[in-house]
């Protein structure tokens, strides 16, 4: 059993890290999130996503063009203790690979600037997909840096398509684990494909998975479509 601190500071788990909240003070964060997700809901904008909360057992409510989804404590619960608690985050080959467990640490880069400071010029500017690609060789080359979090936006590219070319750009340039956000379906299943490419096709893909979807949730409690 872990040994931990009852108060807020810097505390020992498994190594050096800090504590900003008590077990209390934890405590209360998550059953005031279960209460808001039961009570409140969560606006969704996406038919089949409610669909997918209707069938899991969540209450689901049709508005106009979008849906309420309140969310049982059981179900919430359920998630946390079905996730796993060790996972592997797979690079084009093994020796890039990063097991997250408890014990590890790590760093990654921050996402997605849209603008920088231009190396030549001193200028700050929009980023660009070649900003990606370099800044993408820099971190491959970093053994602190274990998994790459798409650090900017390729803005030189048409307009709802930038993932795509900040997959291109970083599947071309590390190998490493990346995370990215694809925006839409259609965006999601085209870095699919490249990143399927890199790895020797579909079949190897699936084993090697090089790359991890996010999402960012909408203050206050929306997912967009």
């Amino acid at each position: 059993m872990l040994k931990r601190s009852q108060k807020a500071g810097v505390f020992t788990n498994n190594g050096w890290g800090l504590r900003a909240f008590t077990d209390d003070d934890l405590d209360t964060i998550h059953h005031a999130s279960l209460e808001l997700f039961q009570d409140v809901g969560v606006k969704i904008e996406n038919k089949k996503a409610a669909e997918i909360y209707f069938s899991s057992g969540c209450k689901v409510e049709k508005k106009e063009n979008y849906w309420i989804v309140k969310i049982p404590p059981y179900i919430v619960e359920d998630s946390i203790r079905f996730a796993p608690r060790h996972v592997v985050l797979k690079g084009k080959t093994p020796a890039y690979d990063y097991s997250v467990d408890p014990k590890s640490v790590s760093f990654t880069t921050f996402g997605e600037v849209t603008k920088i400071i231009d190396i030549d010029t001193r200028n700050i500017r929009q980023t660009a997909q070649k900003d990606l690609a370099d800044i993408a060789r820099l971190c491959d080359s970093i053994a602190d840096i274990k998994i790459i979090h798409r650090p900017a936006a390729s803005l030189d590219k048409p307009a709802g398509t930038h993932p795509v070319y900040n997959a291109e750009a970083l599947f071309d340039n590390t190998g490493k684990h990346i995370n990215i956000g694809p925006i839409n379906e259609l965006n999601l299943r085209t870095i699919a494909r490249i990143a399927a490419a890199h790895v020797g096709g579909k079949e190897k893909f699936v084993e090697r998975s090089i790359f991890t979807t996010i999402i960012c949730p909408s203050s206050p409690l929306r997912l967009e479509k």
